[in-house]
């Protein structure tokens, strides 16, 4: 994904979560079933705001911001014009500009363009799923998410996946993106290539996305071989 790509999906993806949100604060998310839909936009809104203050401020960590939280009679907008001033602020400096992020091999306004627009992609599939109307995540949109599933969130994981060198081929049916995650004693690692594995998670980008982030069951796509090793493969990763 281009940056310009990521900060229209985060423009795209709000402006949808923000229309699902919008008649729908009260009721739980079964996909965060600890939060109502309020709970969400508040949460969605807030990484907004702090990652806005991280790249015009410059702090050196994550310590130091603070917000009031708005009356659900006024936090959609809220959360919209956040939104837009987080996009903003995304478009207008270098990828390459120097920002603390948690991820120490990437210290970049990239990276949060990047993560942005992923995180703002699940949490709309959340508050439509409230909402009882849910759409697929733009297939480009999500085999980037896929990617960046194993390329950052799998890397800094304090309890990684492990194994004795079991595999885990994934395959997107709709974009050109497979990976196979080999599950050694010290912690999984992914490789962008094609090749069997002992487990198979085979489907669409969107629903991958979706399985891999727990919010759908592995009964959504289609699993070949070792159906234990896939399902332990995805219940070990810690994504709170």
């Amino acid at each position: 994904m281009r940056p310009e790509e990521n900060i229209e999906a985060v423009r795209r993806e709000s402006a949808l979560l923000a229309d699902a949100a919008r008649h729908n604060l009260a009721p739980t998310v079964p996909s965060c079933p600890d939060w109502t839909v309020s709970d969400l936009v508040w949460h969605v809104g807030g990484i907004h705001r702090h990652r806005f203050w991280l790249i015009t401020e410059h702090p050196q960590g994550p310590q130091g911001f603070e917000i009031d939280r708005p009356h659900d009679s006024q936090i959609v907008d809220w959360f919209e014009d956040g939104a837009e001033q987080l996009a903003r602020v995304l478009e207008t400096h270098e990828p390459s500009e120097h920002v603390w992020t948690w991820f120490p091999r990437d210290q970049t306004v990239g990276f949060w363009q990047r993560r942005m627009a992923q995180e703002t992609a699940v949490h709309r599939w959340d508050a439509e799923h409230a909402a009882s109307e849910t759409h697929p995540i733009e297939s480009a949109l999500a085999a980037d998410g896929i990617a960046e599933f194993f390329d950052t969130l799998m890397v800094v994981q304090d309890e990684p996946p492990k194994g004795t060198g079991e595999t885990v081929h994934v395959h997107a049916t709709d974009e050109p993106a497979e990976w196979v995650i080999t599950l050694d004693p010290e912690g999984a690692r992914a490789e962008a290539k094609h090749a069997k594995g002992d487990a198979g998670i085979r489907g669409s980008s969107s629903d991958l996305l979706l399985a891999l982030w727990r919010r759908i069951p592995l009964d959504h796509v289609e699993v070949l071989g070792d159906r234990t090793l896939a399902e332990r493969f995805i219940d070990t990763m810690d994504l709170n």
